[in-house]
């Protein structure tokens, strides 16, 4: 998993999820009807104890143990199960116990992941659901899009590339994940008691293995299969999130001894919810951590809205500017010191 395709095709397949600490409890949860659901927990707890002394207790692994341990006891309370609550805990916990997973890329790229599978990955497959898509099919779409759309800004750091074969690349291993899984955490358990038998089930995965980095190094050979990202502020883009759908962007770049926030956009369903003034107060946010004590924004002069908007939040007017093949002012230039 350490080939460079792998790298930023499947990026954040390389770091342990929720999903990873599912597949092993779900899979003794499947016992429940046999031996009842006290018992099967009780079975998935140390499951889960031993999927973290196999694959070593590195930054995403806690993070994920710790979800899942507070999802086990959920079960046992009889109480649902809230996805964000329960990850929200596991973060701030592992923080406070190692302050310095706050500059692990692991850490980050697990998190990031699991809290696009929470929050965006159910509300987009409702959707395609709702409009006649198969659910299976669209949980794979969803669940694909959304681990690649929320990691893509990591993935660009680590790599200086943005894959644009990721999802269609995630869909098509997704079925290998789970028996790669089960076979080398099961491999990984049984090597030092029983060695042949560790031996007999990694084979197992040796089909599984070779789809995955088919697929991988498929990917990263295609036309155009990656492009670089520019550094620094040409490389910065905002988003927000509304009840789990896409709701604005705006775009910040380095303009010498100011910043310039540009192509502030926000979805007509969105608008009247404080989503512009939320992300242009990020981008102010930026502005000041990078040092810059001005930000620059322009407006159409027709668009009086807008110019009003930029006014309430501080901005004021500037010069009056035309666009290439106009003779008369067509923009104008606003501006607020963030000193």
């Amino acid at each position: 998993m350490g080939l460079p395709c792998v790298s930023w095709v499947l990026t954040h397949l390389t770091a342990v999820s929720g999903a990873n600490v599912t597949i092993v409890c779900g899979a003794v949860l499947l016992c429940a009807r046999v031996i009842g659901p006290r018992p099967a927990v009780t079975l998935a707890a140390a499951a889960l104890v031993l999927f973290v002394v196999v694959v070593q207790p590195s930054a995403s692994v806690l993070r994920a143990a710790v979800m899942g341990a507070i999802a086990l006891l959920a079960v046992l309370s009889g109480r649902r199960r809230q996805a964000i609550p329960v990850l929200s805990a596991s973060v701030i916990a592992l923080m406070i116990a190692a302050p310095q997973l706050a500059v692990d890329v692991g850490f980050a790229l697990s998190v990031s992941a699991t809290a696009a599978l929470v929050v965006l990955a159910p509300a987009w497959s409702a959707r395609l659901t709702a409009r006649g898509v198969p659910k299976p099919l669209a949980d794979g779409i969803c669940i694909a899009l959304a681990a690649q759309l929320v990691t893509a800004p990591l993935v660009a750091a680590i790599s200086g590339r943005l894959s644009l074969v990721g999802v269609l690349a995630n869909l098509a291993v997704a079925v290998v994940i789970p028996p790669i899984t089960l076979l080398g955490t099961a491999a990984a358990a049984l090597c030092p008691v029983w060695p042949s038998a560790a031996r007999l089930l990694i084979r197992f995965t040796g089909p599984e293995l070779w789809w995955l980095l088919r697929v991988a190094d498929t990917g990263a050979a295609l036309p155009a299969a990656a492009v670089p990202v520019p550094s620094g502020w040409a490389g910065l883009v905002l988003v927000a999130v509304a009840d789990g759908a896409l709701a604005g962007c705006v775009a910040v770049q380095n303009k010498g001894d100011f910043a310039y926030a540009g192509r502030l956009a926000v979805d007509p369903a969105a608008r009247a919810r404080g989503v512009g003034r939320a992300l242009m107060l990020a981008a102010e946010a930026e502005a000041k951590a990078l040092g810059r004590h001005r930000l620059r924004v322009d407006c159409r002069l027709v668009l009086t809205r807008n110019r009003h908007f930029f006014g309430r939040l501080g901005f004021r007017e500037g010069a009056q500017r035309c666009h290439p093949g106009f003779t008369a002012p067509t923009y104008v230039e606003l501006e607020k010191s963030l000193i």
